[in-house]
């Protein structure tokens, strides 16, 4: 599947980019859908608390995902074998 990608006519950088905003919107999405039904089960139950304090989880959970999202690619551009590669994140990850 990689061969067939890299043979149309798009650069690297291109690809990588159009990756990483994919991959962005899907671990955002998913990250603002799970806090936000938790927002509202915990406004359900009159224990919504402070927003700010859940606006702040969310922004650092944001900047976490994507610190690593970017960590990953990282490593998956300066790894040449897939178990250098695996190893490499295991490692930058704990």
């Amino acid at each position: 599947m990689l061969l067939y990608v890299l043979a149309q006519p798009m650069t690297r950088l291109g690809l990588l980019i159009g990756k990483y905003v994919g991959l962005a919107g899907a671990i955002l999405s998913s990250l603002s859908l799970g806090l936000g039904i938790s927002a509202l089960a915990l406004a359900w139950k009159g224990q919504g608390g402070d927003p700010l304090q859940m606006v702040r989880l969310a922004g650092l959970a944001y900047a976490l995902a994507l610190t690593m999202l970017s960590v990953g690619f990282l490593v998956s551009v300066r790894a040449r074998r897939t178990s250098v590669a695996i190893g490499a994140a295991g490692f930058l990850w704990l």
